[in-house]
């Protein structure tokens, strides 16, 4: 069953809580035995897949945390890996700037769950099995999931903005037309005080033509306030232009909008916002 079929279970007019508990957290409903039915169907020593999933789905992104979590033997992990890969459950991702040298190193690269419905059952039902047998789903949604929801949708809201952007890439509503997008991470050395510091930067999604010339640099923001300037000032002052030159330009995507003074400065600046009601109308165009 794919991410729309799962969807298909849930009831359009009913509160997300609701639908979780009945659809996912109640013993005997199609969902809460879906993820053990697949495994069992398509793969064997489910219970060695079970725990590496489990430690991706709990921020183990890495071949060396994922083994630090699960004590299991390196090339062991990468067979399960790409066994999970081929399924389509698990996706190995690069920085969007990384070059094809580093793409091919044993090692390298971050590992996560493509599949969403995996994702949430992993980070949230999964290690708390007994407390569904035992029919404590309300409990379970009330004091653990609905407490880290916004967390994880937020992984999902970088997705929606990255399609968003894709569209209008091909309508070419851009300032240019961008070749590849992605997430962006590295580590950044930055001059703080007269002194140098090197720390790890990401950027939700930066885009770039085939030329490397132009840079699209966006942040993306799924919470309950509007997003202010500080979050645009951060941006600024990740991305290392002594590595890659060019001319920046800017973008931000926020569920719930954006402060006042955020505004008239992007409207300033020809900054583009989109909140969650202007992502809607472009991916429905």
């Amino acid at each position: 069953m794919n991410n729309s079929g799962y969807l298909q279970q849930f009831d359009d007019d009913a509160p997300i809580g609701e639908n979780v508990e009945k659809q996912i957290l109640r013993r005997g409903s199609i969902l809460s035995s879906e993820v053990e039915f697949l495994l069992h169907q398509e793969l064997r020593e489910t219970a060695v897949y079970n725990v590496i999933i489990e430690a991706i789905a709990q921020g183990c992104t890495t071949l060396n945390t994922i083994h630090e979590r699960t004590q299991l033997d390196s090339t062991k992990i990468n067979a399960y890996l790409r066994n999970l890969m081929e399924l389509g459950l698990v996706e190995r991702e690069f920085s969007v700037l990384a070059l094809p040298r580093e793409r091919t190193a044993r090692g390298r690269g971050i590992y996560r769950l493509s599949d969403a419905f995996f994702r949430f059952w992993y980070a949230f039902c999964y290690g708390n099995a007994s407390d569904i047998a035992a029919g404590d789903g309300e409990e379970l949604y009330q004091y653990q999931i609905e407490p880290g929801l916004q967390e994880f949708v937020s992984q999902v809201f970088e997705q929606v903005s990255l399609e968003a952007l894709r569209c209008l890439n091909q309508q070419n509503a851009l300032p240019f037309h961008f070749t590849k997008a992605g997430r962006w991470w590295d580590k950044v050395t930055h001059d703080v005080d007269g002194k140098k510091r090197t720390v790890a930067e990401e950027i939700d999604i930066v885009a770039t033509d085939a030329k490397a010339s132009e840079y699209l640099l966006c942040e993306c923001k799924y919470r309950k306030e509007k997003t202010g300037l500080s979050v645009l000032h951060r941006l600024r002052g990740k991305f290392p232009l002594a590595k890659h030159p060019g001319r920046l330009h800017y973008a931000l995507f926020s569920f719930w909008g954006f402060s006042e003074e955020l505004e008239r400065q992007a409207a300033d600046e020809q900054i583009a916002l989109f909140d969650g009601e202007r992502l809607d109308q472009i991916l429905r165009e």
